[in-house]
């Protein structure tokens, strides 16, 4: 499976039950890291791991 880093954060941050400071505090977190590398491909190798972020990747 291929994914971009923005596209993995995206579905990391869309799960449902995120307090709204939660949120924010990831947000915050995650947008240094995605304006230098969020177009970057990666190949996910362990199923699981996406899994584990969201299930729109089951």
């Amino acid at each position: 499976m291929t994914t971009t880093l923005a596209q993995l954060a995206t579905a990391f941050l869309s799960r449902d039950g995120l307090a709204p400071s939660t949120l924010k505090s990831y947000e915050q977190t995650l947008l240094s890291l995605l304006k230098e590398h969020g177009r970057t491909t990666y190949r996910v190798s362990r199923p699981s791991t996406a899994e584990r972020l969201s299930p729109k990747f089951r």
